[in-house]
């Protein structure tokens, strides 16, 4: 079989060491916050009291001071407390499974393109699932039809691959922009 496999990863990581991260540049540095907050999003969910989850933050922040600035981890802290007190978002936020991995091999075209991604938040009811991504832009689109076209893609492998296997599902797909506390579907 003459076959190209492509390999495609929506949802990247990074690893760097520590003498790296003096001299990262403004890109790097907004992926790492990215990874800091999708973890303590992550993590939090397992802490059911509010207060508990206030100091987890707080702690969890503290722990890798030598990644952030001090007025940074102040803003990602302060975005992360209204995210868990929006009753709006609340239900997205505390949704019973986190950082999903997904991997499927899919047919574009001759192309054979392996997906391997991590799905931020994942909810299955009866009748919908709920794909939620969260990214941490500074300055999210206001209207879902300015939504980067690489963002759309994300979700939409996603949801691909998770409605085969819940084909009599709808699908539901969403962003939580957590710099402005707000949740937006594509």
């Amino acid at each position: 079989n003459n076959t190209k496999l492509k390999y495609k990863t929506p949802s990247k990581i990074i690893k760097m060491e520590e003498e790296e991260l003096e001299n990262i540049s403004l890109n790097e540095k907004y992926l790492i916050k990215g990874r800091v907050i999708h973890k303590i999003l992550e993590l939090i969910t397992r802490i059911k009291d509010t207060n508990k989850q206030k100091e987890f933050i707080k702690q969890y922040l503290k722990s890798i001071n030598n990644l952030l600035k001090k007025e940074e981890a102040k803003k990602i802290y302060n975005s992360l407390i209204k995210l868990i007190e929006d009753p709006k978002l609340h239900k997205f936020i505390f949704m019973p499974y986190s950082e999903v991995s997904i991997i499927s091999l899919e047919s574009e075209g001759i192309k054979n393109i392996l997906i391997n991604g991590r799905i931020d938040k994942l909810y299955i009811g009866d009748n919908y699932i709920y794909i939620i991504d969260y990214k941490t832009n500074i300055n999210p689109p206001k209207d879902p039809s300015l939504i980067e076209k690489s963002y759309r893609e994300q979700l939409n492998n996603y949801g691909s691959i998770i409605q085969k296997i819940f084909p009599n599902k709808n699908i539901k797909l969403g962003i939580i922009w957590t710099e402005t506390q707000t949740y937006m579907e594509i």
